[in-house]
């Protein structure tokens, strides 16, 4: 490559921004926003990829109120059903309890809970550990472990309660799937936002 070629890289300018910018505390936005996350994350999986950096920072939201899910920087392609992650890269205020305590783990499940953490965050307003320990690597840490699951506030529907807490389900064994959440009677009245490619025979 010669001193004149330059590679350039063109990236969608997604704005206003991250969920990290948005509260989301009326309930049907949150679910068409939800149903769309947990869409793009299938498909990633469908895919064999792990995110393992999932937060609000790394979920865009356009101006039409469409996700786009970014950072990639520490995703791993899982090579067969039986490969686990191991490591507690990323950032820990949304890493799930077993990829604390475990020395290996379920990636695919470990995505579903920095996908449920990151959306109760942005319903409520705040870190849903607290904000007092959100600078606080250890305390985050014994929070998530020891600590119950965050929930939403009394006041919203049975619904949505029962969702988040398929989402932050401790026991990753019994955390809903994907699949089992876009079934959620939560996020069912949800249009899907996936597209359906047809190829025409020539």
């Amino acid at each position: 490559m010669g001193e004149d070629t330059y590679i350039k890289i063109l990236m969608e300018c997604v704005t206003p921004g991250s969920l990290k910018c948005w509260r989301i505390p009326n309930e049907e936005e949150f679910a068409k926003l939800a149903r769309q996350l947990f869409e793009a994350l299938q498909y990633l999986h469908d895919h064999n990829i792990v995110h393992r950096d999932l937060k609000p920072d790394n979920i865009l939201i356009d101006s039409e109120r469409r996700i786009r899910i970014a950072d990639f920087g520490i995703s791993k392609i899982i090579e067969t059903s039986e490969d686990h992650i191991n490591s507690v890269d990323g950032t820990v205020a949304y890493v799930s309890p077993e990829r604390i305590t475990d020395d290996r783990c379920n990636g695919y499940a470990a995505d579903v809970w920095a996908a449920g953490i990151s959306l109760l965050e942005a319903y409520i307003g705040y870190y849903p550990y607290g904000n007092e320990k959100k600078n606080d690597l250890l305390a985050q840490m014994e929070a998530i472990v020891y600590d119950a699951s965050p929930r939403p506030p009394s006041t919203s529907s049975p619904a949505f309660q029962d969702f988040i807490s398929h989402c932050l389900e401790k026991n990753p064994v019994n955390r809903f799937t994907i699949q089992q959440l876009l079934q959620h009677p939560f996020l069912a009245a949800s249009p899907s936002h996936l597209q359906h490619h047809i190829t025409i025979p020539e």
